[in-house]
C-alpha cells in the first residue's frame, strides 16, 4: 500500500492550498449552494475544511471551478481531492502522482468507543460533521480489497464499528469483506448512501439505525 511521503515543502503547499481554497469558498455562491444541497452548513464546512478553487494556485490551474476536499490529519493536510460541480467530465480529480489515503482520520482521535467506516468523502463528512458520529471514509469501494489487511488494524480496539457502505452490490460486497476482517463490526444497510439518506430522512433516522439515537439525544454534548 502507498502512503503519502511528504517533504516539509509539500506539507506547506498542501496546508496553504487548504486554507486558500477554504477562504475562497465564501466567494462562490455556486459552490455554497452545491454544498447546502448536500446538507453541509457553514460549521460543517469549517470542520471539514471544504474549499473552492476560484483563484487556483500555480499547480492547480486545471482544478479551477472545483471543490477542494482536503484529507486533514492531526499534523495537517496530506492530500486534496477536487470535485467537479458543473460541466462534463470526471467528477473527481487529483494531482498526478498524489495518493488518496483514508479520509477524516482525525476521527480516530475522538473518545467515542465506536466509529463508522463508509464509502467516500461526502459520506464520511456527513456522518462526522452533521450526524456527530466519528467516521472514516474509504476513497473508493475497492480500497478495502487492496489495503484491508492494513486498514483493519486501525479499527480493532473499538467496541463497535459501523460498516455503512452503499446499498448497491459493490458496496455490500465490500461491507461483507470489512465485517469479516474487523472484530465487533456490524453491517448497517441504509436505504441510500449516507449523504442521500441524511437528505431524505435526517440525522435522527441515521442515529436510530445505528442504535445511538437515545445516547446522543440524552447527552448534553450531542451535536
Amino acid at each position: 500500500m502507498e502512503f503519502p511521503n511528504l517533504t516539509p515543502q509539500r506539507r506547506e503547499i498542501l496546508n496553504t492550498a487548504t486554507q486558500t481554497y477554504y477562504e475562497q469558498l465564501k466567494d462562490s455562491s455556486e459552490a455554497i449552494e452545491y454544498l447546502k444541497g448536500r446538507g453541509f452548513d457553514g460549521e460543517a464546512c469549517k470542520k471539514l475544511r471544504f474549499g473552492f478553487v476560484g483563484d487556483p494556485l500555480d499547480n492547480h490551474k486545471q482544478m479551477a471551478g472545483m471543490l477542494a476536499i482536503p484529507f486533514v490529519t492531526p499534523t495537517g493536510t496530506v492530500a486534496i481531492r477536487f470535485r467537479r460541480i458543473a460541466g462534463e467530465g470526471n467528477k473527481y480529480h487529483q494531482e498526478t502522482g498524489s495518493v488518496s489515503p483514508l479520509y477524516n482520520v482525525r476521527d480516530f482521535h475522538r473518545s467515542e468507543p465506536y466509529i463508522a467506516v463508509c464509502e467516500g468523502e461526502f459520506d464520511g463528512g456527513v456522518l462526522s460533521g452533521l450526524v456527530a458520529v466519528p467516521a472514516i471514509g474509504l476513497p473508493g469501494v475497492g480500497q478495502w480489497a487492496k489495503n484491508g489487511k492494513i486498514y483493519r488494524r486501525l479499527f480493532q480496539d473499538y467496541d463497535k464499528v459501523f460498516v455503512i457502505m452503499d446499498p448497491d452490490d459493490p458496496g455490500q460486497k465490500a461491507a461483507v469483506q470489512i465485517v469479516k476482517a474487523i472484530p465487533n463490526a456490524v453491517n448497517v444497510v441504509l436505504p441510500f448512501d449516507v449523504n442521500d439518506t441524511y437528505l431524505a430522512y435526517g440525522k435522527d433516522y441515521i442515529l436510530k439505525e445505528l442504535g445511538l439515537w437515545q445516547a446522543k439525544a440524552m447527552s448534553p454534548l450531542a451535536a
